[in-house]
């Protein structure tokens, strides 16, 4: 039996397959093309982009390099340009000053590397779109940023300006040697308001800049004025007493010369109370007080301070002679010599005080005087 062997016929490639295969790679070819013409577009040539402008310069296809330096050129002048400040006080003054020295200043290298990044971030399309955008004549404008050293601003203003500064001053006065009163005029404080100023500079454009008014505010009225303290002005002598004492007691004598030094130039203010304790302080040795008969419970007896009573006794007497009003005084246990009987004020530190207030419209000075054996006490006034 014959067998017969049947060979199986290969199939035929259909021809839409091909034409699909062709089809693909005539996109990957014209995809590869497409993609190294936007390579090869895009390629960074190290310039800044067409179109780029930062403030008014144009910094087009420039390096980094030429970009700064063509800034540089620009910047300079505005730094070096002097701000005018107007001081209105007595007069108008002027006062210039660079605003490089007020603390002006601009990053070239920032702002270069801002117009320089234009472009190159993003994928390759992006880039591709930008580059396009530019070469078509889009102006891209970035701003010409300056920025103040506030630190060096408000020192700058506080050299120039701290001068026009004027502490405030109550009118003042002095006693010449013949109990003259000499008045000092007050003097109205200012002072320059530095945060107002340094708020006003870091506001004006750096490219048109201004001149600037500097403030000045005036400080609080004075609390005594030349009209207040002629008001109440010394113009003479209100009252005198004086009394006498043993020089050759010295250590008594030296106590009394040294509480009434101590009295000496007093002045007070209308209303105001004088306190011989607190006036004279303390009588202790270390003050230069000496030993000398006090009075302790009803007898004469050594103590530090002795004689001091009769300071505080004649000043008694001279302020009953003003009509001053008297608001302490103790009577001696003891009749004493240097005065009428109930005409004295004793005092001891600082439990007994002779104390009076000046219940008159003027000031008050007290003058005293110790000359060999006398202790005088003088009182001025307005009179």
């Amino acid at each position: 039996m014959e067998v017969e062997t049947a060979q199986l016929a290969q199939p035929k490639p259909k021809p839409w397959k091909k034409a699909i295969i062709i089809f693909l790679m005539i996109i990957l070819s014209l995809s590869l093309i497409g993609w190294g013409g936007l390579y090869l577009y895009t390629k960074d040539n190290g310039l800044i982009p067409d179109g780029v402008k930062i403030g008014d310069i144009n910094v087009s296809n420039l390096t980094p390099a030429e970009a700064k330096q063509k800034l540089e050129s620009t910047i300079i002048p505005i730094l070096d340009q002097p701000l005018e400040f107007m001081i209105k006080s007595t007069a108008t003054e002027t006062v210039k000053v660079p605003l490089r020295d007020l603390g002006l200043t601009y990053n070239l290298e920032e702002g270069v590397d801002q117009a320089y990044q234009l472009g190159r971030d993003g994928n390759i399309l992006q880039k591709a779109l930008s580059k396009y955008h530019a070469q078509r004549g889009t102006t891209i404008l970035l701003p010409l940023d300056f920025t103040w050293d506030k630190e060096k601003l408000q020192k700058t203003l506080h050299a120039k300006f701290s001068s026009y500064n004027k502490p405030l001053t109550d009118a003042t006065f002095k006693i010449t040697p013949d109990n003259q009163m000499v008045i000092t005029k007050e003097t109205l404080g200012q002072e320059v308001n530095l945060d107002a100023l340094t708020s006003s500079i870091e506001n004006l454009d750096p490219l048109h800049p201004t001149s600037l008014e500097v403030p000045i505010r005036v400080l609080d009225q004075p609390q005594m004025t030349a009209a207040q303290l002629e008001a109440m002005k010394i113009t003479g002598l209100k009252a005198k007493y004086s009394t006498w004492f043993d020089a050759s007691n010295t250590e008594r004598t030296e106590n009394v010369r040294l509480s009434a030094k101590a009295l000496d130039g007093v002045v007070l203010t209308p209303g105001e109370e004088f306190s011989f304790n607190k006036t004279v302080g303390e009588r202790t040795s270390s003050a230069g007080y000496k030993e000398a008969f006090i009075i302790v419970n009803d007898e004469f007896v050594p103590g530090l301070g002795g004689g001091v009573c009769q300071v505080s006794s004649t000043l008694y007497n001279a302020t009953i002679n003003a009509n001053l009003e008297i608001t302490e005084r103790h009577p001696h246990s003891l009749e004493i010599t240097y005065v009428p009987p109930g005409q004295d004020a004793t005092v001891a530190y600082p439990y007994l005080d002779f104390k009076f207030k000046n219940n008159t419209s003027g000031l008050l000075l007290i003058r005293s005087a110790v000359q060999g054996n006398t202790l005088t006490f003088q009182l001025y006034g307005h009179v």
